[in-house]
C-alpha cells in the first residue's frame, strides 16, 4: 500500500499524520470522523495481512493491548 498523506480518508477516518513505521506496518495519527476524537491506525503490510498466523499473533497482541489501556486509548480491531 502507498503511504498515505494528510487528508486522505478510509472508511470514517482521516489521516492527520505519519507517526511512524517498523516491522509490522505503519502508524498514522488519524480522526474518528464519527466518535471525533484522535486515533493511531497500524496499516498492516500485504504480506502480513494475507498471513493467517501473523493476522492472529496481530489480533492477540491488540486484544492484550486493550485490555491494558487506559479509557483514553483503545485497541479497535
Amino acid at each position: 500500500m502507498a503511504e498515505l498523506s494528510p487528508d486522505m480518508s478510509l472508511s470514517h477516518y482521516r489521516i492527520v499524520s505519519k507517526i511512524g513505521a517498523g516491522s509490522m506496518g505503519e502508524v498514522y495519527l488519524a480522526q474518528d470522523t464519527k466518535l471525533d476524537r484522535k486515533v493511531a491506525l497500524k496499516i498492516l503490510p500485504a504480506d502480513l495481512a494475507a498471513n493467517r498466523d501473523r493476522m492472529q499473533r496481530f489480533c492477540a497482541r491488540g486484544e492484550i493491548r486493550g485490555l491494558s489501556e487506559s479509557s483514553e486509548y483503545r485497541s479497535y480491531l
